[in-house]
């Protein structure tokens, strides 16, 4: 079955993924968006702060859950692209837990795009934002996004994937990756099929 690459977009959290989303999905509303926070949420029957406050051993537990929600959200829908709006790493308000690798790799990643800002940007953002999350002061969050940074290099160096890194806002350097991604993803399955 011909399948889309799926994407996957990193940051840690008031990063402006969700906003970046937005951008993109005004200008690609043919791609498949999925979020892996609402996939949990939703296969686990939890609360968005009960997702997160977990400890470590429930959150590493539930992200070897999310590949299986991700195929269920793309069921009958294998060939469109999917952006998923992800983390590398989670804030459970006692320490940060990096996703596993295995949880990246179980997706059949494509390319990663990793959303960065200034940390003041991201505090912000935090401070006007309805959703709950832990207050970090800006060392904090410059320290949090260069693990989930550092995370993010693993992970594409780990699966030999492509990374692109962007601000909230370029939504157009994130579109003209995703189209990389779509061409070089076309020609490996054409040059599979034909093979076969």
């Amino acid at each position: 079955m011909r399948s889309g690459p799926l994407v996957v977009l990193l940051g840690i959290s008031g990063v402006g993924k969700s906003f970046l989303t937005q951008r993109i999905s005004e200008r690609r509303p043919d791609l498949l968006y999925l979020s892996a926070g609402n996939l949990l949420r939703e296969a686990l029957k939890v609360d968005p702060e009960q997702l997160r406050t977990s400890k470590r051993n429930v959150i590493l537990a539930n992200q070897l859950m999310l590949s299986e929600a991700v195929r269920r959200a793309r069921s009958g829908r294998w060939q469109k692209t999917v952006l998923l709006e992800a983390h590398s790493i989670i804030d459970n308000d006692r320490e940060l837990i990096e996703v596993p690798l295995n949880t990246i790799s179980n997706l059949e990643v494509a390319g990663i795009v990793l959303v960065e800002d200034h940390a003041s940007q991201i505090k912000r953002r935090r401070e006007t934002d309805t959703r709950s999350r832990p207050h970090r002061g800006l060392r904090e969050l410059k320290d949090q996004q260069q693990q989930s940074s550092d995370a993010a290099t693993r992970y594409a160096i780990a699966l030999n994937a492509p990374i692109q890194k962007v601000s909230s806002g370029d939504a157009a350097t994130t579109l003209d990756f995703i189209h990389q991604l779509e061409k070089s993803f076309q020609l490996e399955q054409s040059h599979f099929q034909s093979r076969s």
